[in-house]
């Protein structure tokens, strides 16, 4: 035997006649369809395009050999998810017909300040308190379970001693619902630390409510795919489709993702790849019931609020803003000269976009500090780490707001503003401060 089989060519010549007679069949169809656009035959056209386009479906890879190129390729879920858009691109949109239902309400984790479903930024300069902020929120939603929200109780973000509760306050939903806190900078024992340091934060009483996911070295959750430049394709990666199974299956009220530029490693300035990020997770936080804090720095030369793409801006529903402002009717801040002539500047947290709400909210704030030796400090102490007994965000009028940011700048403190003739002159409008002026110092690494 010569190992042939009646049918069978060995050399390939009836494979190649079958393939140039396909060829051939599908060059006529081609013909067909331009000759009917071409006459104005938009109809017939159509036609013969749905029924070319059945002749490939036809053809198009079974399960295993899609299964197969799933595995080879990075992101196995977004190839298939690509390869069932391109199949049944019609399932992938959510119409609605009916408007004649119920609808919810707005479900909010701080009233007025943070949506629930939704995506929030918080910006500020490095070295500002914004990482320490973000977790006294986190340690609120975590605490804040078993009360009754129908009364509006809840629990205030920030340490408030006078009472002035303008900062965010988080509602109660009478669950236990955890927090997930994504940190791409700081171990363990830093959050340990820092949880420490909080007042009226029981370590134990959080039980298993505040998750730290620590992804520093793991890579970013939203970047380019494999073998693709940044500047064109962006998607979720490896290690974001393990960081968003994990949320799936806890549930939390609040996600923090702390900093943006360790979870997006994207072209910043690509409108396209931020928006997709963005609208990725609205639908994610939508999904889960959970709001979505993402943690950003502001470009270096801090004249804007976010670096990068004005979608940045656009993608989420409500923006944080951690800096200095000027506080009216005092001074205290060096001019130009050297002279405290200027307007005197005191921390503040601002809504600065707000969807659902107002925008402008503000919470003035000071940094509270205090050692071992010497409890009553607003500043950074000159002892060392080991000498601090707390530190955290405490909300306060604008005068205590300036005199603490003054005192840690080391300005001369902030005085009321006088006319020539010695009078109290109306007080200047409140317009915020340009990040750059003036900048803020680290504090021993400890406030970012």
């Amino acid at each position: 035997m010569n190992g042939d089989w009646e049918g069978h060519d060995p050399t390939g010549a009836v494979d190649d006649v079958a393939d140039a007679e396909q060829m051939a069949k599908k060059e006529a169809a081609l013909r067909e369809v331009a000759r009917r656009i071409a006459e104005g035959d938009y109809a017939g056209a159509r036609k013969e395009i749905e029924a070319l386009d059945q002749a490939d479906d036809a053809k198009q890879p079974g399960a295993e050999e899609l299964l197969s190129k799933a595995l080879e390729s990075q992101n196995s879920v977004s190839y298939l998810r690509r390869q069932l858009d391109k199949r049944d691109p019609a399932g992938t949109l959510q119409v609605q017909t009916d408007w004649t239902g119920e609808f919810k309400r707005r479900e909010w984790l701080c009233p007025k300040w943070l949506p629930a479903g939704r995506v929030t930024m918080l910006t500020g300069a490095g070295g500002g308190g914004k990482s320490l902020l973000a977790l006294q929120l986190a340690v609120a939603v975590a605490s804040c379970t078993g009360k009754d929200r129908t009364r509006g109780r809840g629990r205030n973000v920030l340490a408030d001693p006078g009472g002035i509760g303008k900062a965010p306050k988080v509602l109660a939903d009478g669950g236990s619902r955890p927090v997930v806190f994504a940190t791409w900078e700081d171990e363990n024992d830093e959050f340990l630390r820092r949880l420490h340091w909080l007042p009226d934060c029981d370590r134990s009483d959080l039980g298993n409510r505040f998750h730290v996911v620590n992804l520093a070295g793991t890579g970013a959750l939203w970047g380019p795919r494999e073998g693709g430049h940044r500047d064109i394709v962006a998607e979720l990666t490896a290690n974001g489709m393990r960081f968003e199974a994990y949320v799936r299956e806890t549930k939390p009220r609040l996600v923090v993702i702390d900093p943006v530029a360790g979870a997006y490693s994207a072209n910043e300035n690509d409108r396209s790849a931020v928006r997709a990020w963005l609208s990725h997770l609205n639908e994610l936080a939508a999904e889960i019931g959970a709001a979505i804090l993402l943690v950003a720095h502001p470009p270096k030369n801090q004249d804007d609020e976010y670096s990068g793409s004005t979608d940045w801006r656009a993608g989420i529903r409500a923006l944080w803003t951690l800096r200095p402002n000027p506080v009216r009717g005092y001074v205290g801040a060096p001019g130009k000269q050297g002279a405290s002539t200027g307007a005197a500047q005191g921390q503040a947290l601002t809504l600065t976009k707000a969807n659902y709400a107002k925008g402008g909210r503000r919470a003035w704030l000071r940094l509270e500090i205090e050692s071992y030796d010497q409890r009553d400090m607003v500043r950074p102490p000159n002892a060392g780490i080991g000498d601090l007994t707390a530190m955290f965000w405490e909300e306060c009028s604008p005068l205590d707001a300036a005199e603490a940011y003054h005192k840690w700048r080391d300005w001369d403190p902030p005085k009321e503003k006088k006319s020539r003739r010695g009078e109290e002159k109306d007080p200047e409008p409140e317009t915020p401060a340009p990040y750059g002026a003036p900048e803020i110092t680290d504090i021993h690494g400890l406030a970012e």
